[in-house]
């Protein structure tokens, strides 16, 4: 029952969410309406390599490592028996992960550093970027890893379809459509209960890029969802090996940790793998019309946040390249999945 994600979910009450307000600092930044120019073989050369990059960075809602490092009686005790202390402090984290995107979401354009428009599968997508993001009591690895916003508009598309299309599991649709990724494996499920978020910690191994050079990925990441007031649908991850929940970072928030915690963040990835970090990973589906408000095929509006850290010395000018256009290859690849399945609904009879 670990490896879908159940029904219940979608009918899972949402949180109250809390607003901070923060200072306004205003940064240099680069806006730009219309795509660029045809590029140069430079630049083509460029994009292949960074696209070939894009496919590491894709790190959708996932994690991974703990059931490989550990393996054996200590992974199966833990997933029959989560600490209650372990639960509290996953599921506080993930509320806390959450506020911190939807203020971002809410957040002027001028807040952005860079904003630019860029073309998916022939529709318009805007692309925010934003660095030093993350609180500096997150620490100093998340706070310095820069924030990427892909904003889209879709239309005739309902939210279940959005939500096969964005969710990961063991038979997730990504794992058809989406090239970086290996493979996802739900590594525990913690209880469902009303007022209370629900929370997953999923595996997900990438594929290695560039031919080889760029070896393959493993990202472990905490996952949750929800639905908001206005309609809205969440889903979102934080890094299991992530700053938040590093010791010093929860006591501060009031949490605390303990060894057994402390021990699986410890763990080495599996052979041959480099640990990636997502330092947060959130898609947010918000109806735009009647028909999608009424759980049928309308208008959204789509926003996919991604901030990671590839590892393994990858330069952080190809790290930042690349996250940007994973947020963008992502939607390309998902919006012909879902014309793919149209296609088959259409031969199968299917069709509403």
């Amino acid at each position: 029952q670990n490896c879908k994600l159940n029904s219940n979910r979608w009918q899972h009450s949402s949180v109250q969410q809390q607003h901070h307000h923060y200072h306004r600092h205003r940064h240099h930044r680069r806006s730009s309406e219309s795509c660029a120019s045809d590029p140069t073989p430079a630049q083509r050369v460029l994009d292949v390599a960074t696209s070939l990059m894009a496919s590491v960075l894709i790190l959708g809602l996932c994690c991974s490592g703990v059931v490989h490092a550990l393996g054996g009686e200590e992974a199966e005790k833990y997933r029959k028996a989560v600490p209650e202390n372990h639960k509290k402090v996953l599921r506080a984290v993930a509320k806390d992960n959450f506020e911190d995107f939807l203020r971002w979401k809410g957040m002027p354009e001028e807040w952005w550093d860079d904003r630019k428009v860029v073309k998916v599968a022939g529709q318009r997508m805007q692309m925010f970027a934003k660095r030093n993001a993350f609180p500096k009591e997150h620490g100093a690895g998340a706070s310095s890893c820069p924030l990427f916003m892909g904003i889209i508009e879709i239309d005739d598309i309902s939210l279940k379809e959005l939500q096969h299309l964005t969710e990961a599991h063991e038979q997730a649709a990504k794992l058809r459509f989406d090239p970086s990724i290996a493979s996802f494996e739900t590594f525990v499920s913690l209880e469902e209960s009303p007022g209370v978020l629900p929370v997953r910690i999923l595996i997900t191994v990438t594929k290695p890029a560039l031919l080889g050079l760029v070896g393959s990925r493993e990202v472990v990441s905490v996952c949750s969802w929800k639905y908001l007031p206005d309609g809205s649908f969440m889903e979102g991850a934080y890094g299991f090996h992530s700053p938040r929940l590093d010791p010093t970072v929860l006591e501060n928030a009031g949490l605390s940790s303990d060894e057994l915690l402390r021990e699986f963040r410890a763990q080495p990835p599996p052979r041959g793998a480099v640990r990636a970090v997502d330092l947060g990973s959130v898609y947010i589906h918000t109806p735009l019309d009647e028909a999608a408000r009424s759980g049928g095929r309308g208008k959204f509006r789509c926003w996919y946040f991604l901030a990671s850290d590839a590892g393994g010395g990858v330069p952080k000018w190809a790290a930042e390249k690349g996250t940007q256009q994973a947020i963008s290859n992502f939607w390309g690849a998902a919006l012909k999945e879902l014309h793919r399945m149209r296609s088959s609904e259409h031969l199968n009879g299917r069709v509403e």
